[in-house]
């Protein structure tokens, strides 16, 4: 179960970052509810254990850290709302602040922010992680179809069914289209050709549906 990926993660990170076992205890229990919310269709708990899995296999020089925003970066979602990055850097600095290492923090609480704009960084860590925020972008067309049922899902309600396929293809799949690539990293650079065809695909299921 995803559940169980995302503590037992939590819980080694806990342990290599010192953290006394009730402080462990109740952030996961918070993890755990954050991300388990009735409307995460999407940017739940299977989002995270699949980062998790992912980010074993990359080469990350701080490798606490990017867990670290890993398991907080989504932790506040809100389709209704334009400030979910920072109110997770928030969430992350209220709840381990002043118990992790100031520079494990600050850096964890910058890769939140980032997923911001998915921009370039500068910064090796930061890029490969955004890069692993998007990698579902790449993913087999079955896969890439439930992620993108599951996003529409999540901002329908709230939105409405022609916002969202109107905001969906102006705001986000046309520009990642326009720019030509996905992928910060070379490390993901091979899997560019995929991800954009799978958004080709669904601007033009939006675009005709709607």
């Amino acid at each position: 179960m995803s559940a169980d990926r995302v503590v037992a993660a939590w819980r080694d990170l806990a342990g290599r970052l010192g953290l006394d076992d009730d402080r462990a205890a109740t952030t996961a229990a918070f993890l755990v509810a954050q991300y388990s919310g009735p409307a995460r269709h999407y940017h739940g708990l299977g989002h995270v254990a699949r980062m998790l899995d992912e980010a074993e296999a990359l080469p990350f020089s701080d490798h606490d850290a990017v867990e670290l925003a890993i398991l907080f970066h989504d932790v506040v979602y809100e389709p209704s709302r334009r400030d979910n990055e920072e109110r997770s850097a928030e969430a992350l600095r209220e709840r381990l602040g002043g118990v992790v290492p100031e520079a494990v923090l600050a850096y964890a609480e910058s890769m939140v922010l980032a997923t911001r704009r998915h921009e370039p960084t500068g910064d090796a860590d930061a890029d490969l992680f955004l890069d692993l925020d998007l990698s579902i972008l790449a993913a087999p067309w079955p896969e890439y179809a439930r992620y993108a049922e599951g996003v529409m899902r999540e901002y329908v309600p709230i939105h409405g069914e022609d916002a969202y396929r109107r905001g969906r293809v102006e705001l986000f799949l046309r520009p990642m289209l326009a720019r030509g690539r996905v992928f910060l990293t070379e490390r993901f650079a091979a899997s560019d050709a995929h991800a954009l065809a799978n958004m080709a695909r669904e601007a033009k299921g939006l675009s005709r549906e709607g």
